[in-house]
């Protein structure tokens, strides 16, 4: 088969999507089998029989949906994985393999999450159908969401004897942060904060054996006495940040003081998400003591 090429007259399909969850959980959702077989070529009334993905460049993908009774193949094979930012692969169904399709995928943090710009350069024999493509995506980029929706996180609240502005600043001081910003029994030895879009905070912490941690992450969000997004990673002792989660922080009136949402998503494990949910709660005990202190 000859190598298609979008300047061989192909025909330009763009569609975007935002979808609350990290690059890497939306990367991941094109890659990873249990997943994508919830969503990518099926349509919302088949049924995705069998898929194999032999994910690496030049690897190849199956796709078989069952649509009214028959199968639809999908083919394909991978051009380029830059994970968590941009996917590129060629595909064709079975009954037209000389007519492959190119497909590119990027990732793009946005807001509280990431939004997904698919470009899908159409064969010149399937030139006809831009509007059955574009809605086509559509219906698969629902099932995306849905599948992306069951990602594991936690949610927790706290009232907190005090007004947003307070709070708010608690979370974007240094000097607060180190009083607080820490498990029951922790110490922050120190750490540093770039508090605005885009700028990127760090922590060291030590727990009472000794034991060494760090973290760190960037801010994607900040609305004043109302909103604080930020990434989440630790790192190892080598300075390599491991497995990334998004931390969703928001500030409500509450009677005379504020209610604080908690919200972090896209672990890798229940465990994962255990080990936080006790951390970051004892972190929310220390914070109402602080804000209470502080007024």
């Amino acid at each position: 088969m000859a190598e298609a090429k979008p300047s061989d007259g192909f025909v330009r399909v763009t569609v975007e999507r935002h979808f609350d969850a990290t690059p890497e959980q939306v990367f991941d959702a094109w890659l990873n089998t249990d997943v994508a077989r919830r969503w990518l070529f099926t349509s919302p009334d088949g049924a995705t029989d069998h898929v194999e993905i032999d994910a690496r460049v030049g690897g190849s993908f199956v796709f078989v949906d069952k649509r009214d009774g028959k199968p639809v193949e999908h083919q394909g094979t991978f051009l380029e994985i830059d994970r968590p930012h941009r996917l590129v692969f060629r595909f064709w169904t079975a009954e037209q393999p000389d007519a492959p399709d190119i497909l590119t995928a990027e990732m793009t943090p946005d807001r509280t999450g990431t939004l997904l710009t698919l470009t899908h350069d159409l064969h010149p024999h399937w030139a006809p159908y831009i509007d059955f493509t574009k809605n086509a995506w559509s219906s698969m980029f629902d099932l995306l969401g849905v599948a992306l929706d069951d990602a594991i996180s936690f949610t927790m609240t706290r009232h907190l004897d005090a007004p947003r502005a307070l709070v708010f600043r608690v979370w974007s001081e240094p000097e607060h942060m180190r009083r607080w910003f820490r498990p029951k029994d922790f110490t922050v030895v120190d750490g540093s904060m770039d508090f605005r879009t885009g700028g990127a905070w760090s922590s060291h912490m030590r727990a009472a054996d000794g034991t060494d941690y760090r973290h760190r992450g960037v801010y994607r969000e900040i609305v004043p006495d109302a909103l604080i997004v930020f990434t989440h990673a630790w790192v190892d002792e080598t300075g390599e940040a491991g497995p990334e989660t998004v931390i969703t922080v928001s500030l409500a009136d509450d009677g005379e003081g504020t209610r604080l949402t908690f919200r972090q998503t896209a672990f890798a494990s229940d465990a994962s998400r255990d080990s936080h949910m006790e951390g970051w709660g004892e972190a929310l005990d220390n914070l109402a003591l602080h804000v209470a202190g502080a007024t």
